[in-house]
């Protein structure tokens, strides 16, 4: 599959300060969840994007596939399971390089560990919106092999976010859509502004992204419809 890069850089990341991220100590020990996230960061009210699956032909995306669709083909819907792999019943093994599924529905699978770049730029379009800092701090895991040029940059600072260790660079707001793999998209894992009024965490291995958020902005983030934001699972 053919994939879009950015047009903003890293060139713009600087090694961030100790303090700018002290405040992420309690998530070290977190494991990315709903439940577990909240439990540990109780001021934000967060959600989870769903990376969304594809439909590819010759190579080339034909359209973007939610877990709405893929769930209501299997006969379930989103909060059936929480990872894709359990949604459509498969082992990632199964999928990673395409599947042909009997449902017509999607043909390839989300991207693990990154939002595709048009839905990253349009979230952070709505998280932009509220915050008045004009400058932030992006997280990048360790062990990306791609980006091990910036992650072995001096005086960067090192922390564990959900038993990960990140690398951590101050950025303008404006670049937080950069990509750390010259090839292929890849965005931060751990992005949020100076003034902590939202937080992004993705985990390297995971089909979405978690966001915690004031409960202003998670409403906006539920209105808009350029991305597929989830909520905790409904008590029944």
């Amino acid at each position: 599959m053919q994939c879009q890069n950015a047009t903003v850089t890293v060139d713009l990341w600087s090694p961030a300060t100790s303090d700018d991220v002290e405040w992420l100590s309690v998530l070290a020990e977190a494991r990315p969840t709903l439940d577990d996230l909240d439990s540990r960061m109780t001021a934000f009210t967060w959600r989870e994007v769903l990376h969304p699956a594809y439909w590819i032909e010759d190579d080339e995306v034909v359209r973007e596939v939610t877990w709405a669709e893929v769930a209501r083909a299997h006969g379930s819907d989103v909060h059936s399971a929480a990872h894709f792999n359990a949604l459509v019943g498969l082992h990632v093994n199964d999928f990673e390089n395409g599947f042909d599924d009997p449902s017509g529905v999607w043909n390839w699978p989300p991207e693990q560990g990154t939002l595709p770049l048009r839905q990253h730029e349009a979230l952070l379009s709505v998280l932009r919106a509220h915050t008045d800092a004009t400058d932030g701090v992006c997280g990048v895991w360790a062990g990306w092999a791609s980006a091990h040029r910036l992650t072995e940059t001096p005086g960067a600072p090192r922390r564990e976010v959900t038993q990960r260790e990140v690398v951590f660079f101050r950025s303008p707001l404006d670049a937080f859509a950069a990509s750390v793999d010259e090839v292929a998209y890849q965005a931060a894992n751990v992005m949020f502004p100076l003034d902590h009024r939202w937080i992004v965490i993705t985990d390297c291995d995971d089909w979405l992204t978690y966001i915690g958020a004031e409960a202003e902005i998670v409403t906006a983030l539920e209105h808009a419809d350029a991305f597929e934001v989830r909520g905790p699972t409904p008590r029944r």
